[in-house]
């Protein structure tokens, strides 16, 4: 589901990784809630959570290629491909 809806119960019941890749737009709620109850669960260093405080939000989608996201400054395109990295990372470890 898209991050932004997530809640403390979600996280509650969720039984598989997360991985939320938070942009500077994104609330406390990550940090404050949905990260310590995921880090409870026996699959939690498959967990991600990762801030990216340059980013601005729908830097992995929509508003990021073409859109909103600057690829014509390196920290962008840095934080860019880390994303990607992290993602792809993400779904190789999840499921080993």
């Amino acid at each position: 589901c898209h991050g932004s809806f997530l809640t403390e119960d979600d996280a509650e019941q969720c039984d598989v990784p997360m991985c939320l890749l938070n942009s500077k737009d994104e609330p406390e709620l990550y940090e404050n809630d949905i990260k310590p109850v995921m880090n409870t669960k026996a699959f939690k260093d498959k967990n991600v959570f990762k801030n990216y405080p340059t980013m601005h939000h729908g830097w992995m989608g929509t508003r990021g290629i073409g859109a909103d996201t600057d690829f014509s400054q390196q920290d962008q395109v840095e934080a860019f491909a880390q994303g990607i990295s992290d993602l792809t990372n993400f779904f190789v470890s999840a499921w080993e």
